[in-house]
């Protein structure tokens, strides 16, 4: 069995669950949506995997959404990410 382990962008999960004053139902509900992903990936034909998954751990961590222009290395372009719509939405 191969065990996976997920990062979680802190602020970008939790602004989705800004309304849920219950903890425990929002880690439930982490818990349950990286479940999902584990199962979901490894039934996916495009992915070959030889032996079933199983979640090691949560990594949960929380930081500003980065500022500056980087290099996409794929289309050649610059990106500034401090004006994407998901840094622009979180404040």
């Amino acid at each position: 069995m191969r065990d996976v382990a997920i990062l979680v962008d802190g602020g970008f999960y939790l602004k989705r669950y800004k309304k849920q004053p219950d903890v425990k139902q929002v880690a439930k509900g982490l818990l349950t949506h990286c479940l999902k992903h584990i199962h979901n990936q490894s039934e996916n034909n495009d992915r070959h995997i030889t032996e079933p998954e199983r979640l090691y751990r949560i990594f949960f961590y929380d930081c500003p959404p980065i500022t500056k222009k980087l290099h996409h290395p794929i289309t050649k372009k610059a990106v500034d990410f401090k004006t994407s719509k998901t840094a622009l939405n979180l404040y």
